[in-house]
């Protein structure tokens, strides 16, 4: 019971961190800005948390991404997010931030 307690809790407070960065102005959650609320939110919870700038994503060859990006007073970022053992993580997600469009993906 108390494990399960505790679960509804980490989903509650993951739903409300969700919701509330969605109900943020355009003009709060630009890349870097939203990056940055990520990472300061999810680093102590142990999740690992990888910021990928624009000289990040040209060495990777994003050039779609830096392309979208350039309509944006703001520069893209990436986020790889990792929970679990380095290697072993139990849960991936890839969140890309450019301009007004965002895009996730979760394994």
């Amino acid at each position: 019971m108390k494990k399960a307690a505790s679960e509804a809790l980490v989903l509650m407070d993951a739903v409300n961190f969700t919701r509330t960065l969605v109900n943020y102005p355009s003009n709060l959650k630009k890349p870097p800005e939203l990056a940055e609320r990520i990472r300061k939110k999810l680093v102590p919870e142990g999740v690992h948390v990888r910021i990928f700038d624009e000289r990040a994503l040209k060495q990777m060859g994003m050039n779609s991404m830096l392309g979208v990006g350039q309509g944006s007073s703001a520069p893209p970022r990436l986020a790889v997010l990792e929970y679990g053992k380095k290697g072993d993580a139990k849960l991936s997600a890839l969140l890309a931030r450019e301009s007004r469009s965002t895009a996730a993906a979760f394994q």
